[in-house]
């Protein structure tokens, strides 16, 4: 009995202690869930403080009557406690929700207060916008006005009238402002009011203004795309909300916003809709919408690569003012110009300006003094063979036209680096066989086709391709491989053309699978390899007439290609065969051939159409392997071997003077030189070096083992060194000698 009495006085005291808890907090964390959290503590210590007094009664009914927990009536005094205090933490609930209800009512005008009451989340505020006149803010204004102001029964109408004068401004809030408020008066204004600015002719003309002024596209731009699109269907959007029925004006608005389009996108287009309707069937809005979409999101992802720059070369301070200096006077003249403008500079011939430049240690590709063409920031290449040298400096013999130095030096403006030519030749690619010429002849017709080419989605989308049977390997542009989403594998290749000459090294390479757009049942599986650019604009101008072939009734591999267009694609000489078939038909003049394909109907040759052109395009490539292997057993050319030994740098001094003074020849015939170490007493010859060579060495093994081509190559090479003699196999457990050839 004396545990019960002394649990229950315990109890009695945690409720107190609670009370005088609950009294001290500060009014900050007084909430609706603090209370409740309060009331269920204060139940259980209730709950059990009546399980005590059960026993009491029932086990000790005649000791109870004789202690002091019934002459100090504690239960009573417990009870009271009980009361009180929840009775107290209920009303500061009560308070708190109604509190919140108001605040509710206040934010959300019109919300009944069941909803709420059991609304847990704050949300922001809605807030009618003030109308001022305007024809365009109005059906927004009485929208809002409407769902909860005026059809709020929980206002009167005195109120409504209050809000309203509260939400005008301008000429709407002078057409009320001589009507005082008073319940009658608010149905006389909000019809007023209406009447005043719901003018659907004048809404419905505003809109379609604000459709028909959009700008037209001056070149391919995503943002450009994205706000026709968006105000285009604002517009429309608009027109509905005013009663106008806009679902049969398709045809109408894809034709308006097509002549906005730039070239390149409006033919996208055009072939896309020929790909998606039959011919009793017409494009929608909604395909056109969706058209746009693919369209601005790759070129969003092509404009934000050409304009981030991973790797920017630092330009010290001394670069740069060196560089101003000589801008400021001629180094050729002693004049106050650049070189670039300095008529007796381009007046010499081609090699005097070469070995000049040389010879003042300027850039090759700028004419300007103190870099090289590694940290050179003008991208500039040559007008003449697009390499990365200044115009005034092409060679006599180097690909592409000789132009004269006037020519050449007309609107130069080229800004760049020095470097060895030789290097720079090498490492630069051209473009894709291209050489010049000049004269009057007919225009000449490449084949072309179009087909449909299949996305990463399984979709195919149209593409125009060149047919080139000269061609070892076929290729794709980067932006067609953006659109389409094609998986891009990594290669490492080079591209040559006319003249045996590299024109350009392809990254990566995809699998493009096409289809006939003439006989849907052909279907071809290409690798082709990615380039920024395939050609220029094929053809060079309208075809306007084809001479004695005729070409009616067949259905064309290209049914435009007459029309001048970019070439999205090449297919090289694999694919030729595959689809060419035998019959042909050509002219009179056997100049011009008409050749059935599977893609369809393919012309290539001479027209009767003259045009003086200035550049003949020559397509005849051939693709090889990955040259790395040759570097492994290279030795670098020595780039600093110029006039001006004042490049080197004190190392590169070193090098020559280790080179000069060691070098000899064993009774092998072999030469032998000292290796060039920076200091006099290097720590590798105390050994250590073997977990080094070791660590390299698995390095290579692990590469190679992740390209089985390279690693065949590699091997192959291996044992062509071990049958020549140029190396063998060390013995086991012996040192291993390192000799330089």
């Amino acid at each position: 009995m004396e545990a019960l009495i002394a649990s229950q006085e315990d109890i009695n005291k945690r409720m107190n202690k609670a009370r005088t808890n609950y009294k001290k907090s500060p009014k900050e964390r007084i909430t609706v869930k603090y209370i409740e959290v309060r009331i269920e503590t204060l139940d259980e210590l209730w709950t059990e403080f009546l399980l005590g007094h059960k026993r009491l009664m029932e086990n000790h009914h005649k000791e109870i009557k004789s202690s002091t927990y019934v002459q100090s009536d504690m239960y009573d005094i417990t009870q009271e406690l009980y009361v009180e205090f929840k009775t107290e933490l209920k009303s500061v609930a009560e308070t708190l929700v109604t509190d919140h209800i108001q605040e509710q009512s206040m934010q959300f005008p019109g919300t009944s207060p069941a909803v709420l009451k059991n609304n847990s989340v704050k949300l922001p505020k809605i807030v009618i916008p003030t109308f001022s006149g305007k024809y365009t803010e109005w059906t927004t204004f009485r929208d809002l006005f409407e769902s909860l102001i005026h059809n709020n029964e929980s206002i009167d109408n005195v109120q409504k009238m209050h809000y309203l004068k509260g939400y005008l401004s301008g000429e709407a809030e002078q057409l009320l402002r001589q009507i005082p408020i008073s319940n009658s008066n608010y149905n006389k204004c909000w019809e007023c009011l209406k009447q005043r600015y719901n003018n659907k002719r004048f809404m419905c003309q505003t809109i379609l203004k604000r459709f028909l002024s959009q700008k037209n596209a001056t070149c391919e731009s995503a943002n450009f795309l994205k706000e026709l699109i968006d105000t285009s269907s604002d517009c429309l959007h608009a027109l509905k909300n005013i009663g106008i029925d806009v679902n049969a004006w398709d045809a109408i608005v894809i034709h308006l916003l097509t002549l906005k389009l730039d070239p390149e996108t409006r033919k996208q287009w055009e072939l896309t809709a020929s790909m998606q309707t039959t011919e009793e069937t017409l494009p929608t809005f909604e395909q056109f919408k969706d058209f746009i979409t693919n369209r601005f999101r790759a070129l969003e992802f092509i404009e934000t690569k050409k304009t981030v720059n991973h790797n920017p070369t630092p330009i010290t301070y001394k670069a740069r003012a060196l560089h101003v200096a000589q801008g400021s006077q001629c180094p050729f003249c002693s004049e106050s110009h650049k070189i670039i403008f300095c008529k007796q500079f381009v007046k010499q011939d081609v090699d005097s300006r070469r070995e000049f430049v040389q010879t003042k240690g300027l850039c090759f590709n700028c004419l300007g003094g103190f870099h090289s063409a590694k940290v050179c920031q003008n991208p500039t290449p040559c007008r003449v063979c697009k390499r990365r040298h200044h115009s005034l400096l092409h060679p006599k013999n180097g690909p592409g036209a000789s132009v004269s130095s006037d020519e050449v030096a007309e609107g130069t403006t080229n800004v760049g680096t020095m470097e060895d030519m030789e290097e720079l030749t090498d490492s630069e690619p051209t473009d894709i066989t291209t050489c010049f010429s000049s004269g009057d002849q007919g225009q000449v017709l490449l084949a072309t086709a179009v087909v449909g080419a299949q996305s990463r989605n399984n979709e195919y989308y149209p593409v125009r391709a060149m047919i080139d049977p000269c061609s070892q390997a076929s290729f794709i542009t980067e932006a067609t491989a953006q659109y389409l989403g094609l998986k891009r594998i990594p290669v490492r290749s080079n591209i040559f053309g006319l003249g045996g000459q590299k024109n350009a090294t392809p990254r990566s390479r995809v699998i493009l699978n096409l289809q006939s757009l003439i006989h849907p049942e052909e279907r071809l599986s290409v690798k082709a390899y990615v380039l920024s650019t395939i050609t220029t604009i094929m053809p060079a101008k309208k075809v306007v007439d084809l001479g004695s072939i005729d070409v009616t009734g067949l259905p064309l591999a290209d049914p435009n290609y007459h029309t001048p267009n970019k070439i999205d694609v090449l297919l090289g000489a694999v694919v030729y065969s595959q689809i060419v078939s035998g019959e042909i038909r050509k002219n009179k003049e056997k100049t011009l051939v008409a050749q059935a394909t599977s893609l369809g109907w393919i012309i290539m040759g001479a027209t009767g159409s003259k045009q003086n052109v200035s550049n003949v395009s020559v397509f005849h490539t051939y693709l090889v392997g990955d040259d790395l292997l040759k570097k492994f057993w290279e030795l670098e050319s020595d780039v600093s071997m110029v006039k001006g030994h004042d490049l080197w740098t004190e190392e590169e001094k070193r090098c020559e003077e280790i080179f000069a003074a060691s070098t000899s020849r064993d009774d092998t015939g072999r030469y032998v030189v000292k290796l060039p170490f920076a200091d006099d007493d290097p720590g590798c010859k105390y050994g250590e070096s073997r977990d080094v060579a070791e660590k390299r060495f698995y390095t290579l093994e692990k590469r190679l083992n992740k390209n089985p081509e390279l690693l065949s190559q590699y091997k192959n090479v291996i044992d062509e060194y071990l049958q020549l003699g140029h190396m063998e196999k060390a013995p086991e457990k012996k040192t291993l000698l390192i000799t330089v050839f």
